[in-house]
């Protein structure tokens, strides 16, 4: 063996003293075959001499040992290892017929070592028999295909020479044939492509491994792969294989002249309060920017970059500075000073007008990809290739593709449905110079329609309707678009930055301060209740809890008689009641029902829907009731009954209830009333009023978590409902009435923890008193108002007309009404946009639940940051907000109108 311990031969007397290895080939007393490590030797030729003159035998395994002529086939190795290596080599030395001596003594192998476990000789390996062994050694020559010639004798103490080495095998057993092959008992003899001196060398780096394990242990530090480590070994490979790819991108960007065009102008608002001070694009993944990564990524790959600033462009071009000098190209940068009112349309117009006649790799600049994905790209000959990936589920942010069945190109866009999408853009594309130039112009198309804001997208689609764009799918591999904080965090996750990553996972997931007209804030109380031990919903446990919440409910109805009124209550949304209520008490009957607002207008539906005769009288949204104008509708209608919501939440208006339930009885008329939004927040005093029924909802002014409905109404009434054919079975009232009055139970099963949960709920309101709760509700509201008005924005409706509970607010000029909703979340408030008609012209903002007056100046602060970005670069239109009228905010009350209180 090359490498191998070399010697001198044995004596004679030496012969006495030599051990045989048993047939069965034990390696040192381990139970597994020596068959792999005979094959070594085996396949050893040993050249035959001239008697008389000494040779010297060369083994593979034991290097060069002198032989006299009739001497047996024997080797002497000096071993030349520590003390504690010669129990390894004993048990390689007994796999070849060995023996190991002390240091200085002959170490012999017998011809029959060389033999497998039954006895034959080893393949291509002759040997003479021992001087009075009467059984010769025999060979099997395998022949080219494997198979096994027939054995023929050797003379008596002739070593016949061998014939030409075979070459190494790549993956060699341990003794030169692969151990399978070796048990097969077939096959040719292979040498071995690494010697002792390699294992040895394998042996040291195993220590070495160790011994630095051993140290980062005792230094507290858990260990890392070293010099030595095979991982290690393997990250160098891929390193090289790393190197290997991005050369030949960069010889494929050097062939084309490419120039990359990184759009880095956005100011990333969904990104909030990470982006207030500093753009996207400076984010940081693993300590480095996404705006250096890509510099880096592409222009180590030859090509030239031009960055597209725009956002506090100052910061980017100061990053840029700081990073030119560890650059191999000049960066070139472009301004885009419209950025507030364009989006990535202009910014591409703007870069392709300085690469004109050049191919251009388009990026992102908030994309954060793996090398390999820009390898591919690059790498790739086709003129026009967009990267995308057909295995993300997208939504409504990503951008979406539409493939032709040759992975062409039949559609981009961000909202195109999810359903008929195949892949979802990266935000990385290469265009050909050609190819370029007819995108360039495809982009100043769209820009001279007036759609400045739209995004480039829109002129790859129309790019893509000539059938030159292509797909490159990047499936599998790493790739993230940067649009929220979840991306952030998932970036960070994957590139090895796992405490940033969790400390922005601790950030998102933060409480979010609950402006909305419902579900609320709730108050630590409520909250503990939802976890109260679970009961049994037929045992006497929650028959108890059933009666005290329908008690409780009753008072904050302003029920005083028990006896003549009661509450029911229900499982599910408040639109259960209301339809519980229609479906059992209107149906086949004429109902008359005034809306001037959404929730009204599905009060109508509803009736319809169930069955009953409807008749509206309906006012614009945002108009009170013409009072007179009811009551000569009641009159002239002849309805059965009146329905109508007393705080309507699609505008904030807050209508009458004392004037419509006193003209309803005048004419024998019942009245149905929505409370849904208002009870608990404002004084509904269904006795007073003599009302019928009245609905309320769980999750609105009461405080409690979302799921419990109720109607409050008068006995009679509810008794009265069992002669009616109600429209839905699990929802007729004259059922609830009954379990709930009767049997103290629900029909159906109820949602135990929600009643634990609206009892504490109860008992907050009732403990801090009707009136006070009311009033704190009125200082809230004012405090908002005044805020509001200190910013310069203006409500909705007049203050006479709007509830106390929730303020309806037109857009600020140049902010649609998402982008309130999606900043002001970003900074930890939930605030919610318009409804029907409304949506596009204000946003509201409800003070009820457990919120308290430093959460109201939370919320005016953030609107004053919102605002103040943007107040310089929109013009004031008077009496408009973003094209639309402005609402009834300056028009007079109408007369007969009143104010709701």
């Amino acid at each position: 063996m090359p490498g191998a311990h070399g010697g001198a031969g044995p004596r004679a007397s030496d012969h006495r003293r030599r051990e045989r290895v048993p047939a069965e080939g034990r390696l040192g007393g381990s139970r597994r075959p020596a068959v792999p490590q005979h094959a070594r030797a085996r396949a050893a030729g040993v050249p035959a001499e001239p008697p008389g003159r000494p040779v010297r035998l060369r083994l593979p395994d034991l290097g060069a040992v002198p032989r006299r002529p009739g001497a047996p086939a024997t080797a002497l190795l000096r071993p030349r290892l520590a003390p504690r290596r010669r129990g390894g080599l004993l048990r390689r030395a007994r796999g070849v017929g060995l023996r190991l001596r002390p240091p200085g003594a002959d170490l012999h192998a017998h011809p029959r070592g060389h033999r497998d476990q039954l006895g034959r000789a080893a393949p291509g390996h002759e040997a003479a028999g021992q001087p009075g062994d009467p059984r010769p050694l025999r060979a099997r020559v395998p022949d080219a295909g494997g198979a096994r010639a027939p054995a023929r004798r050797a003379p008596a103490g002739v070593l016949p020479r061998p014939g030409p080495r075979p070459a190494p095998a790549p993956r060699a057993g341990i003794l030169g044939l692969s151990s399978a092959r070796a048990r097969r008992g077939g096959g040719a003899a292979e040498p071995l492509a690494a010697g002792p001196r390699r294992r040895r060398a394998g042996g040291r780096r195993r220590r070495a491994a160790r011994s630095a394990a051993a140290a980062a242990r005792r230094r507290g530090r858990p260990p890392g792969p070293g010099r030595h480590d095979p991982r290690a070994r393997r990250r160098r490979g891929g390193a090289a294989a790393r190197r290997r790819r991005r050369d030949g991108a960069r010889a494929a960007a050097a062939r084309l002249a490419m120039k990359a065009l990184i759009l880095a102008a956005g100011v990333g608002r969904s990104l909030y309060p990470l982006t207030r001070e500093r753009p996207k694009s400076l984010l940081e993944i693993n300590g480095v920017t996404i705006l250096e990564r890509l510099l880096t990524q592409t222009t180590s790959r030859g090509l030239s970059p031009l960055v597209v600033v725009g956002y506090q462009k100052e910061k980017v071009i100061a990053e840029l500075r700081r990073l030119q000098p560890r650059l191999p190209a000049r960066v070139e940068v472009v301004e885009n000073a419209r950025f507030q009112q364009t989006n990535t349309l202009a910014s591409l117009g703007l870069a392709l007008r300085r690469a004109q006649g050049e191919d251009v790799l388009v990026l992102d600049g908030d994309l954060v990809c793996e090398d390999r994905v820009v390898d591919r790209l690059l790498a790739d000959r086709r003129p026009v290739l967009l990267a995308v990936d057909t295995a993300r589920v997208m939504g409504e942010e990503e951008v979406k593709v539409v493939c032709a069945e040759d992975g062409r190109v039949v559609d981009i866009g961000k909202t195109l449905p999810a359903a008929s999408a195949h892949a979802e853009f990266i935000g990385m594309a290469k265009y050909a110079a050609g190819a370029g130039a007819e995108l360039a112009r495809h982009v100043e198309q769209v820009l001279d329609e007036g759609n400045d804001s739209a995004y480039y997208e829109e002129a790859v689609a129309r790019l893509a309707g000539a059938g030159t764009v292509d797909t490159l799918d990047v499936a599998g591999l790493t790739w993230f678009e940067i649009d929220f904080l979840a991306d952030l965090v998932d970036a960070l996750q994957a590139f090895g930055d796992l405490e940033a990553a969790r400390a922005l996972s601790a950030m998102a997931e933060r409480r979010q301060i609950l402006f909305c007209p419902g579900p609320v804030l709730l108050s630590r109380g409520v909250k503990r209740a939802l976890a109260a031990p679970e009961i049994g919903h037929r045992e006497t446990e929650f028959s108890e809890l059933l009666n005290r919440v329908r008690l409780k409910l009753g008072r904050v109805f302003g029920v005083r008689n028990f006896h003549r009124y009661t509450t029911v209550v229900l499982t599910g949304s408040a639109s259960a009641a209301n339809e519980a209520l229609l479906g059992s008490a209107a149906a086949g009957r004429r109902l008359l029902v005034l809306s001037n607002g959404e929730f009204g207008e599905r009060l109508a539906r509803i009736a319809a829907h169930v069955g009953a005769g409807v008749v509206a009288l309906a006012a614009r949204w945002g108009q009170p009731f013409d009072l007179a104008a009811v009551e000569e509708r009641i009159a002239a209608a002849r309805p059965d009954a009146v329905a109508w919501v007393h705080h309507e939440t699609s505008t904030g208006m807050l209508n009458p209830v004392a004037e419509i339930a006193a003209a309803a009885r005048r004419h024998g008329v019942d009245t149905y009333l929505d409370a849904v939004s208002s009870v608990g927040g404002v004084a509904v005093d269904v006795e007073a009023h003599g009302l019928t029924f009245c609905t309320g909802g769980a999750n609105k002014a009461l405080g409690a978590p979302p799921g419990l409905a109720f109607v409050c109404g008068r006995r009679d009434a509810f008794e009265a409902l069992a002669s009616c054919r109600p429209a839905s079975l699990y929802l007729d009232l004259h059922n609830h009435f009954h379990h709930n009055d009767r049997l103290h139970q629900t029909p159906n099963t109820p949602a135990v923890p929600l009643f634990f949960a609206l009892d504490a709920a109860l008992d907050e309101v009732l403990a801090e008193g009707l009136e006070r709760r009311f009033a704190r509700h009125r200082r809230l509201g004012r405090r908002l108002r005044r805020g509001l008005a200190r910013l310069g924005l203006r409500p909705f409706l007049p203050g006479a007309l709007m509830s106390p509970l929730l303020t309806t607010v037109e857009l600020p000029p140049g902010f649609s009404a998402e982008e309130v909703h999606d900043r002001l979340k970003s900074a930890g408030y939930i605030v919610y946009t318009g409804k029907g008609i409304l949506h596009d012209r204000v946003f509201q903002i409800a003070t009820l639940g457990a919120l308290r007056p430093a959460h109201v100046d939370g919320l005016l602060g953030a609107l004053e940051d919102l605002i103040g970005e943007r107040r310089d670069h929109t013009r004031h239109h008077p009496g408009r907000r973003n094209g639309h009228a402005t609402a009834p905010a300056d028009r007079p009350v109408p007369q007969g109108a009143r104010p709701a209180g």
